[in-house]
């Protein structure tokens, strides 16, 4: 990173920035808000291109983009894969700076999702049906066009546009489908037909007019239809008036249209065609190894069920679903091996390895796995397999020395701040709480400490301050697992974090090993911990981290403020970096607290990747809270900005 010392300040463009990666689920109306403020001060700078890069890394996935081959520039770690986020930045970008967006689409594509220029979604209650909330982005309809029409025409990425493409629909009603269950002990029974319909069928055979009852059993299939929703059909006008608009510009009749987009050749259209069945075993491994993420999670849970935590292959999918078990296992025992190269800084094996393993997981971050864990919707063998291809590809330079925040505001879902102040609206994550989000990046970076010595160790505080793990700053007698408070409470091996663990290991781990005294928030406990061993001679200044790491929601209730505990740690000529991970958006009373203090950095959202951007770019020495912001412009990776 640049050091220049003329550079602008921007305190309000790094405000948005932290609140940016920490709303998942935000509103357009609060977005839009701080997107303003950061453009007015931006533009006043003259260097509307800040806000242009931030708001690209708030969207950007970890890959390795085409664009960036094409300019040489190699880059696979991405930004803070904000989705949701992002849909309503482009939603303001699009209509606030519709030339930057125009200049910038193949980017805003390449770093994120194609069908952000083509999105509309209904959210309903399971139960109720009610509807919670409606969201729609078709972005400049003109340049949307031009784009898609000149990639079609070039021959380029033809599949991805065809799988992205909305369906036409018509038509005031849909056919449901009611698969029948019946009674215990009962093999068939009398079903009551509904009233008004026009028609129904049974297992795909009509049933007489006049009949109001028929003769069913389990796994029958009844079929009738059923008029669309209000939200429904508004959701098909519009979708359809935006295909009428791309079929003028193709020059293609809607039946041309729905023809292209049968030229899609992916995973879901395999599934959905049954043609998977046709495959030889060769051919269904290969399918394997090109799918996403997303699409590896489909195809397990279609061709297979689980029951407790092991996949069984499902029946009338013939042997694909043993094929996949037979795959996922191959992948589990590459991830074991590479795990093993990491305990042994084993560089080169791990390239090997790393071209047999073929799990994807572009655009996922360990609180999605988290999630799909502890809702106990997938096996772990499948979390942790896609957390190795997820942390192989993290590029954790950085020497840091994590501490997780133990005080009662951490108990609080993430979705809501303990204060009972709105935070994040995301129900997909609404049962997570702040601590645990804390642990998941503490294993990160704690496991893959780029030095030994302080790997596997992390920091806890609420009042108090420990140290949990096999460290130097932790007594070596009675044995190494003992916490710093007083050296009186032992850590038992299997609860020490280890990079030959899998993640559910270490989480579990970790769990245990939480010390459990909720209570109020000494954050620079931490300091004083450190500052005690100096002074009373159980360890040398240098030998103390340069770097400390606080995984926090920022509730700084007591105790010394970050000033104050810097002062402390100049006392011994301890020069630490402190580095603050917001869970939740930074408190504006916090924001002054750190306000012109050096060798602190803001570091915000769910992104592990994002700490390693930031620090590549820091060479020992002071820093300052705006190198967060500026580790973002100075990236290459974000060059690509017109």
């Amino acid at each position: 990173m640049k050091n220049e010392t003329n550079r602008k300040e921007f305190p309000v463009t790094l405000t948005v920035l932290q609140a940016l990666r920490t709303t998942k689920g935000g509103n357009d109306r609060d977005i839009h808000a701080m997107l303003n403020k950061s453009f007015v001060e931006c533009n006043k700078n003259e260097m509307v291109n800040m806000l242009e890069r931030v708001m690209l890394h708030v969207g950007d996935i970890s890959r390795q983009h085409n664009l960036l081959d094409e300019l040489g520039i190699k880059s696979p770690t991405g930004g803070a894969q904000e989705r949701e986020t992002f849909r309503s930045i482009l939603r303001w970008w699009s209509t606030k700076m519709p030339e930057s967006f125009a200049r910038n689409i193949r980017a805003i594509v390449e770093f994120t999702v194609l069908d952000n220029l083509m999105f509309y979604q209904n959210t309903t209650d399971r139960n109720t049906g009610k509807l919670i909330k409606t969201e729609v982005l078709f972005p400049n309809e003109a340049v949307v066009y031009d784009y898609l029409a000149s990639q079609i025409l070039a021959g380029k990425n033809v599949n991805l546009i065809a799988k992205h493409l909305p369906k036409y629909m018509s038509g005031k009603s849909r056919t449901t489908k009611k698969v029948i269950k019946s009674r215990k002990d009962v093999d068939s029974f009398k079903w009551t037909l509904p009233e008004g319909k026009a028609w129904v069928k049974l297992n795909g055979v009509l049933v007489k007019n006049g009949t109001e009852k028929i003769t069913v059993k389990t796994g029958d299939v009844v079929s009738y239809p059923r008029d669309k929703q209000t939200i429904t059909l508004d959701k098909q006008k519009l979708v359809n008036t935006w295909i009428l608009g791309f079929c003028k510009r193709m020059d293609w009749s809607v039946e041309q249209y729905k023809n292209f987009r049968k030229l899609q050749d992916t995973a879901e259209q395999a599934i959905s065609s049954k043609s998977v069945l046709t495959m030889a075993k060769s051919d269904f491994i290969e399918f394997l190894n090109k799918l996403t993420t997303g699409q590896r999670f489909m195809v397990s849970k279609t061709v297979c069920f689980k029951d407790d935590d092991k996949l069984v292959a499902k029946e009338k999918w013939g042997e694909l679903g043993n094929y996949f078990i037979e795959w996922e296992n191959g992948q589990e025992n590459i991830a074991d091996q590479l795990r093993e190269a990491a305990s042994n800084d084993d560089v080169e094996a791990k390239e090997k390895l790393m071209k047999q393993f073929k799990v994807k997981s572009t655009g996922v971050q360990t609180v999605d796995l988290m999630s799909s864990m502890l809702k106990g919707n997938t096996t772990k063998q499948m979390v942790n397999n896609t957390y190795q291809s997820m942390i192989e590809k993290m590029d954790l330079v950085a020497n840091v020395f994590p501490i997780i925040d133990g005080s009662g505001s951490m108990s609080s879902s993430i979705t809501r701040s303990y204060w009972g102040n709105s935070s994040v609206a995301d129900n997909k994550f609404s049962h997570l709480t702040c601590w645990q989000v804390a642990a998941s990046l503490a294993i990160v970076f704690s496991t893959r400490n780029p030095v030994q010595e302080f790997r596997n160790t992390f920091g806890w505080f609420s009042s108090d301050f420990k140290i949990i793990g096999k460290s130097k700053y932790v007594n070596e007698a009675p044995n190494s697992y003992v916490a710093a408070n007083a050296y009186t409470k032992k850590v038992n091996a299997y609860n020490i974090l280890s990079e030959k663990k899998t993640f559910t290991e270490n989480f579990e781990s970790i769990t245990r090993s939480n010390p459990g005294d909720i209570s109020s928030t000494n954050m620079f406990a931490s300091i004083q911990h450190f500052v005690k061993l100096v002074k009373d001679n159980k360890m040398h200044v240098e030998d103390l981290p340069n770097a400390l790491l606080y995984i926090t929601d920022m509730e700084n209730n007591t105790g010394k403020s970050p000033k104050e505990a810097l002062e402390l740690a100049y006392s011994i000529g301890w020069n630490p970096l402190m580095v603050f991970w917001g869970i939740q958006r930074l408190p504006d009373s916090f924001a002054q607290q750190i306000k012109g203090i050096p060798n602190i950095l803001l570091v915000s959202g769910f992104s592990e990747g994002v700490l390693s951007q930031i620090l590549r770019g820091i060479k020992t020495g002071s820093v300052n809270p705006e190198d967060e912001l500026w580790s973002i412009y100075d990236d290459k990776r974000y060059s690509v900005i017109a």
